[in-house]
């Protein structure tokens, strides 16, 4: 799915006030904005590939520069979109503004690429001769 920009994928996660969420947060965000896309995904993979009491290593040590640090506005702006949209858990997966399945695996996505993609310009096209009416 690299350099796949017809495809739009939104994770959601809630956000709590205690310390170690606003660290995970803080440190995916940073993560992401200095590596890139990958990283966060190694990061996430990593994540969730480990027990709950072997996961604190991977943030621990990690230094994130105040300009970084978005978990408390990130959290009231989830609070909101959760309320507005009904997401009904975290973390909620979202391709291309549709809620992914629960039935099937994350890594089924690659399998539904091609889909995804007609999917999408036949949404395009039928926004166009909605708009154009």
């Amino acid at each position: 799915m690299n350099n796949c920009s017809e495809i739009k994928i939104n994770v959601v996660f809630s956000v709590l006030k205690d310390k170690d969420t606003q660290q995970i947060i803080n440190t995916l965000y940073y993560l992401y904005e200095t590596n890139g896309t990958d990283a966060t995904l190694d990061f996430l993979d990593k994540w969730y590939s480990l027990p709950k009491q072997s996961r604190k290593i991977l943030y621990s040590n990690e230094i994130v520069p105040e300009r970084y640090k978005i978990a408390e506005q990130l959290g009231n702006t989830n609070n909101q979109l959760f309320k507005k949209h009904q997401i009904p858990g975290t973390p909620s997966i979202f391709v291309n503004e549709y809620e992914f399945p629960i039935q099937y695996e994350y890594s089924d996505l690659e399998y539904y690429v091609e889909d995804i993609k007609q999917l999408s310009k036949e949404s395009k096209r039928q926004e166009a001769c909605i708009t154009c009416n």
